[in-house]
């Protein structure tokens, strides 16, 4: 968790720097768009295993109490 939270604050840190130093220049580049790439990237990642483990934890309680899982 630590690791996520340093990661995240550098690439948004470096995101804020190149935007600032684009629209400084008045030119926008690609690489302005990397740290925002790999900010997505790690909400993804993230994303994907809370969705495993909502699965495996949802099936382990219907089994433990003989339950339904009703889709809202």
């Amino acid at each position: 968790m630590f690791f996520l939270i340093v990661w995240c604050s550098f690439a948004l840190f470096f995101f804020i720097g190149i935007t600032a130093r684009d629209i400084g220049n008045k030119e926008m580049s690609v690489e302005c768009f990397m740290p925002l790439l790999m900010l997505l990237f790690v909400y993804a990642l993230a994303m994907v295993g809370f969705k495993m483990e909502s699965k495996k934890s949802k099936e382990y309680l219907r089994r433990s109490f003989d339950a339904e899982i009703i889709k809202e």
